[in-house]
């Protein structure tokens, strides 16, 4: 039985945006420790480079970023990274923007 108090949510939404940069939110109500590292050392295996991001790490983890494709790389689609993330954030199968 699921409990309010056992309940984690995590939101991932990735947008490619007009001009070419990409926009990752999420949301987790029960973050891991050194989730912030992990998210940007994750998103630099797949070739991202972050732009600008701004992250809240009190009570819940929230963060927002902007990233764009490393020239020369290989190309990752936003369905894959947020997949990749939603992974990474341990909630696969949460409520999903």
């Amino acid at each position: 039985m699921l409990t309010e108090s056992s309940y984690s949510e995590s939101i991932v939404d990735v947008q490619l945006m007009k001009n070419g940069l990409l926009e990752i939110h999420i949301f987790c109500s029960r973050p891991k420790p050194d989730l912030s590292y992990l998210i940007s050392k994750t998103l630099e295996d797949l070739g991202l480079i972050i732009q600008d991001a701004m992250i809240a790490n009190f009570d819940v983890f929230k963060l927002d970023l902007r990233a764009q494709q490393r020239n020369g790389g290989q190309y990752v689609r936003p369905d894959q990274i947020k997949l990749i993330l939603l992974d990474l954030v341990g909630d696969r199968g949460a409520l999903q923007v």
